[in-house]
């Protein structure tokens, strides 16, 4: 196709252009003709592909599926972890007869770069493990009054006849 100056061509002469092109114009306004025409004048995009790296081989990680430890109802975490990390350090400071407090979890944590609120909690689970908390005593209910029917009177909300 000849290249066209379609900046300089009337309405009339955009519409012969785009009928000689093979374009509908017949909703286009003039600007929207002439973009039409400036597109197919346009060479096509030279477009290069190249192969893609092949992929490295998936590697699946095997799950573990080692039994874990479990005492009173807690399960002692898996190793290598940052939970296992805090609970060694726990047994550490048990076996050395160190009293083991919420304080002297944070400070433990902070020397060793760990998250504070993390540390206190993996603290709990571990006491709870060893059977160092104290047992609940559940507390004794109240004895409450029986509950009267809807309706029914007793002699504190009988009327006083007297």
């Amino acid at each position: 196709m000849a290249t066209l100056n379609v900046e300089r061509m009337g309405k009339s002469e955009l519409r012969a252009a785009c009928k000689a092109a093979g374009i509908s114009y017949g909703k286009l306004t003039v600007a929207g003709m002439r973009e039409a025409l400036l597109a197919k004048q346009a060479p096509a995009p030279v477009v290069i592909t190249t192969p893609a790296p092949e992929a490295a081989p998936l590697v699946l990680k095997a799950v573990t599926t080692a039994q874990r430890e479990v005492r009173n109802g807690v399960k002692r975490p898996a190793p290598g972890g940052l939970c296992a990390q805090v609970w060694d350090a726990l047994d550490q400071m048990h076996a050395a007869n160190v009293e083991i407090t919420a304080q002297a979890v944070r400070d433990l944590a902070t020397a060793k770069g760990w998250n504070k609120n993390n540390a206190s909690i993996e603290s709990y689970q571990w006491k709870k493990f060893m059977g160092l908390t104290k047992p609940r005593v559940a507390k004794p209910k109240k004895e409450e009054e029986p509950k009267l029917p809807r309706g029914s009177e007793d002699e504190r909300t009988a009327p006083q006849t007297a």
